[in-house]
């Protein structure tokens, strides 16, 4: 005859631990595929947010520039927000669509490309664009400035626009601040998983392994006729319930086993009275 194979069997602390952190595995995945997904238009929300809370400063030093006629305040704020790592340019358009040298030192910072990037997408409306190009990816915003009564004293009443605002702002700088921070989030779920399926493990492992192991332990003992074992289980639950069934049980076996031991004992006791009976008789 074949013998019969030995089954092997899985704790249950292992399917539930590693249950549990494919799960939580899973779920750090897909946040953060969620996050990385989101981070271009995270990015291009904050640049548009950034872009747009600058020109009011732009414009209240052009009003005192009109006000006292001195460039010097405009050209002085132009230089001070281009210093701004995420700015790459700030430029002032005048009414014939030429960058104003009076406001940016354009000619010596920046490079043919990007001056033509800015004139190909020059407007005199009021714009938010994307643009990308094989190095550079930004948010450009043009702005006109209107011809109004108060500069008309240095400008013709003729022209409807006497310049052109110009913001651009580097998109990848936003993009890779927002990736960095989301590979840090995804890290720490990663990490996360890691520390919370050791405790949960522990905790399966105190609270269900081990009092399961003491039953197992216990039904050994009674499987190999050994009916004075008792389990011991302090755990104020289910499990220490299943264990004072258990010892009743036992305690029940070991009470019938003696009844039957007796029972035997008389019927022995019994059939060899009746064979002295039937040999005193023969």
């Amino acid at each position: 005859m074949k013998s019969l194979k030995k089954k092997r069997y899985i704790n249950l602390q292992i399917k539930i631990t590693v249950l549990v952190f494919v799960i939580l595995l899973s779920l750090s995945y897909f946040i953060g595929l969620y996050l990385s997904a989101n981070v271009k238009n995270k990015a291009l929300s904050i640049s548009k947010t950034y872009i747009t809370s600058l020109p009011s400063l732009i414009d209240n030093s052009i009003n005192n520039f009109m006000v006292a006629g001195d460039k010097t305040v405009v050209k002085q704020l132009v230089k001070e927000l281009s210093t701004d790592g995420n700015i790459i340019g700030i430029h002032i358009f005048d009414a014939e669509g030429d960058i104003s040298c009076a406001f940016s030192d354009f000619e010596s910072r920046y490079p043919n490309k990007y001056l033509q990037m800015i004139y190909s997408n020059y407007t005199k409306k009021e714009t938010l664009k994307e643009i990308k190009s094989e190095k550079m990816d930004m948010l450009a915003y043009y702005k006109p400035y209107e011809n109004k009564k108060e500069c008309q004293g240095c400008h013709s009443p003729e022209k409807k626009i006497i310049g052109v605002l110009n913001i651009n702002v580097d998109m990848s700088q936003f993009t890779r601040q927002l990736k960095s921070e989301a590979d840090t989030v995804k890290a720490i779920l990663m990490l996360s998983a890691f520390v919370f399926a050791g405790i949960l493990s522990y905790v399966i492992n105190y609270l269900i392994t081990r009092p399961v192991r003491k039953l197992e332990n216990g039904l050994k003992e009674v499987s190999n006729n050994n009916l004075n074992t008792t389990v011991e289980i302090n755990s104020r639950d289910e499990l220490e319930k299943l264990a004072d069934y258990f010892n009743q049980m036992v305690k029940s076996l070991r009470k019938a086993n003696k009844e039957i031991d007796s029972f035997q004992k008389s019927l022995i006791h019994t059939d060899r009275l009746m064979t002295v009976g039937q040999l005193t008789a023969s």
